[in-house]
């Protein structure tokens, strides 16, 4: 489902606001330049996030989707020039934020798919530019994947994805306040290996978003390693992209008790997703996770036996273990 669109791209820090309003809706503030200093960012980001937000524990930055987003922002414009950038399911903003500082682009475009969070969204990213006396082009959207960019004709550099997998029927995205669960009605039209796998997401993703790049243009996705590598490379091969992993690493897993539990429902006797003991496998990892080549951490982790399914994983965490999963940040080409 597509909500209405509404574009403004008319000056450095002017947007036009979305949706429904978010003045019910609680707030908070939040500091997160530890999560940028931990990227090697010096800019001071505090923002400001309401009820339809996905939470931010600045605490514990790498323990957070953005900082592998960040640090694959940062492998990439060492590369390449982006001058256009697009996220989609922005959430806050933090992405958008990111990107700024790292590619300095010309433009910046944001969605998602809750009406109200892009309110937010907006506000975050012209208190930045004005806090950071910086100038970019701004647009927002509220839409489903790509299809606000599609429809309003728009061509980026480098289009971002962080989405959700788990599916689920009946979601209000007004109230919803996890980023873990898609409408299923996404699954429609998917290949039963993709779907089965909870890659659907993904797999509409990577098709959308080859109708909003420009020439050299690529494709972002952030993505929980929970299935073997040689699928989601073969997912972007037929969606037609060359694949490759920018950036891997293991991390906490997040509103465990739900995401687990999420995956559990869809395990079946051939399908199984991939969890980790976190602590031992940041052991084995030498404390970072970051340490060896991308496809070799999942390779290295299951080679050791700390591989665990979705059920038994969720079995250890309320026993007080702390679970993880691998992310991959993976580029794509167009073939």
């Amino acid at each position: 489902m597509a909500y209405p669109i509404i574009v403004s791209l008319p000056s450095p820090t002017v947007v036009t606001r979305h949706g429904l309003s978010n003045k019910s809706l609680g707030t908070r503030q939040v500091d997160v330049s530890p999560l940028f200093r931990s990227c090697g960012l010096k800019s001071n980001v505090t923002v400001e996030l309401n009820d339809s937000t996905y939470d931010v524990n600045p605490r514990e930055p790498k323990n957070n989707w953005l900082y592998p987003a960040f640090k694959a922002f940062q492998i990439i414009a060492q590369r390449r020039k982006v001058n256009s950038f697009a996220s989609v399911g922005t959430g806050p903003a933090i992405d958008g934020i990111g990107a700024i500082e790292i590619f300095q682009p010309n433009e910046v475009i944001l969605t998602d798919v809750n009406p109200n969070v892009i309110p937010k969204a907006d506000e975050n990213i012209n208190n930045y530019l004005s806090n950071n006396h910086r100038s970019v082009r701004y647009g927002s959207f509220t839409g489903n994947l790509c299809d606000p960019l599609i429809q309003s004709r728009l061509m980026v550099d480098l289009a971002y994805g962080n989405l959700p997998n788990i599916p689920e029927s009946g979601i209000d995205f007004r109230t919803m306040d996890s980023s873990s669960f898609a409408h299923s009605s996404l699954s429609t039209g998917v290949p039963d290996i993709y779907r089965d796998h909870l890659l659907s997401t993904q797999y509409k993703y990577l098709l959308s978003a080859k109708n909003c790049l420009n020439p050299k243009g690529e494709v972002l996705v952030n993505l929980g390693g929970r299935v073997p590598n040689e699928l989601v490379e073969g997912m972007f091969m037929e969606c037609g992209y060359f694949p490759k992993i920018t950036f891997s690493m293991l991390k906490l897993q997040t509103e465990a008790d739900i995401v687990l539990d999420g995956y559990s429902k869809y395990e079946t006797r051939d399908i199984k997703f991939d969890f980790y003991l976190f602590d031992e496998g940041l052991r084995l990892l030498s404390g970072t996770g970051e340490d060896l080549p991308p496809k070799l951490i999942k390779d290295e982790l299951n080679n050791c036996g700390l591989r665990i399914n979705a059920k038994d994983a969720l079995s250890l965490h309320r026993r007080g273990n702390r679970i993880g999963h691998i992310v991959n940040v993976i580029s794509g080409i167009p073939s």
